[in-house]
């Protein structure tokens, strides 16, 4: 009220926006809502408010106040979009303004644009993550200062896709009129060393409008590729070798210097052809949290078998705090199963990617892609923690030697979140976005 005062000695009209507590959701604090004529309720949710029943603890304010209601921060919702479009049909039908997320966070294709990290700004994670020296302060500065200037949207990626799912956004009229720009390459891909089987991502960034870009492996055209990104997955050290790519318009082309792949021999797990699991391997690498967890607060091993009926799983997991009771399932205890069956590697999953979430209580679920026809889960509780087995049934052409894309992650929720989560194969939370983060196997005789 004292600040809506002192406004008000400078400006007699303006909409004043006002913001509970919680993150914006709790208004009794400010109750009653009605020192001044033009108020409104900024309220935040995530997900998106999108029916009547999530509305309506703001909406008993609209009426009991007669002041409107503004949907104030929202976003964080992924492809394909649905809840976007629900969401802003439902908020337009109820008379609620929104306002949804266009920089909120890096690297996330939930917002109109996508920004990439900048290798310093990797670099500064790496270091908050335990897994690179300290940098210079000056170096901090710097990388920072990179990054603030590289969110700029001539930096980053439009996604028209995410722009059109919110209600009456048209985002062909905006790149209808957006003048066109040279391309101009500002971030070369780089050299890597790759066991076979696995795979590395080739990026390249650059300004201009609108590009196309044209993948060249020795000298010869990748087909099927056109993004900034290209993930290589060698089969074997053969295909090793030199690629660049030229990114152009009508305005011109820029070709990138060329990027040397060196593919060694596959050093991974091997699943024993068997009737009986394979050595058990521990889960030694911190997805996320603040830091490895102790054996006895959080441990997993997992162990792997393969015969004609499919890929056969036992997953061991210490923990000593059992939890499912958050209404998220991805921050319950619980697993989750990454799968890649033809091992491809793709940068967005394929119809037979799949990440699959068994929780401590048993249900299991696919949280990305389609659930393998045919997949089996059971859990039950340990002395110490409990035991996960999963089959995944395989091609018929599958044989000894060929690979199959995984990786294992298990989480670990001992208050009300997820406190950390460790895995077989990555030590980065991006299997989740990509198949090309996954780890790989080859199966035994």
């Amino acid at each position: 009220m004292q600040l809506t005062e002192a406004i008000r000695e400078v400006d007699t009209g303006g909409i004043i926006f006002i913001e509970g507590d919680d993150w914006a959701q709790n208004f009794r604090m400010l109750e009653p809502i009605d020192w001044d004529p033009h108020l409104v309720l900024a309220f935040h949710s995530y997900p998106p408010t999108s029916s009547a029943e999530g509305l309506a603890r703001w909406d008993s304010l609209r009426v009991r106040y007669h002041v409107p209601l503004w949907h104030g921060e929202t976003g964080e919702v992924g492809a394909p979009f649905d809840l976007n479009r629900k969401a802003t049909a439902f908020l337009r039908s109820a008379n609620v303004g929104w306002s949804w997320w266009t920089h909120k966070k890096i690297a996330r294709e939930t917002q109109p644009w996508h920004c990439p990290p900048t290798e310093g700004f990797r670099r500064i994670l790496e270091y908050w993550q335990g897994r690179a020296d300290r940098p210079t302060a000056a170096q901090a500065r710097d990388w920072l200062f990179d990054l603030a200037d590289k969110v700029h949207s001539r930096y980053c990626d439009f996604l028209p896709d995410m722009v059109a799912s919110l209600d009456g956004l048209d985002p062909e009229h905006w790149l209808s009129i957006r003048d066109a720009e040279a391309p101009a390459i500002y971030l070369q891909p780089t050299d890597a060393i790759v066991f076979a089987g696995g795979a590395t991502i080739l990026r390249v960034r650059a300004t201009g409008h609108p590009l196309t870009y044209a993948w060249l492996r020795n000298g010869e055209p990748v087909t099927g590729e056109g993004g900034p990104r290209l993930s290589v997955a060698p089969r074997s050290e053969a295909d090793a070798g030199v690629w660049q790519v030229v990114v152009s318009n009508r305005l011109g082309a820029d070709t990138s210097r060329t990027a040397r792949i060196e593919v060694h021999p596959f050093d991974g797990i091997v699943v024993p052809r068997a009737a009986v699991f394979g050595p058990l391997t521990r889960l030694e690498h911190l997805v996320t949290g603040p830091s490895m967890p102790t054996p006895d607060d959080l441990s997993a091993r997992l162990a792997l078998r393969w015969d004609g009926a499919g890929l056969h799983g036992r997953i061991e997991v210490t923990d000593s705090v059992l939890r499912n009771r958050d209404g998220r399932p991805a921050h319950n205890d619980g697993v989750e199963i990454y799968l890649d069956l033809d091992n491809a590697k793709p940068l967005e999953y394929a119809p037979d990617d799949v990440q699959i979430r068994v929780t401590r209580s048993g249900d299991t679920s696919a949280d990305r892609g389609t659930m393998p026809e045919g997949f089996t889960a059971t859990q039950r509780e340990t002395g110490r923690g409990y035991l996960v087995e999963f089959t995944v049934p395989l091609h018929a052409a599958v044989a000894p030697g060929d690979f199959i894309g995984v990786d294992v992650h298990v989480i670990d929720n001992d208050e009300d979140r997820r406190e950390h989560t460790i895995g077989l194969m990555s030590s980065r939370d991006d299997a989740y976005r990509s198949p090309a983060a996954f780890g790989t196997v080859r199966l035994g005789g």
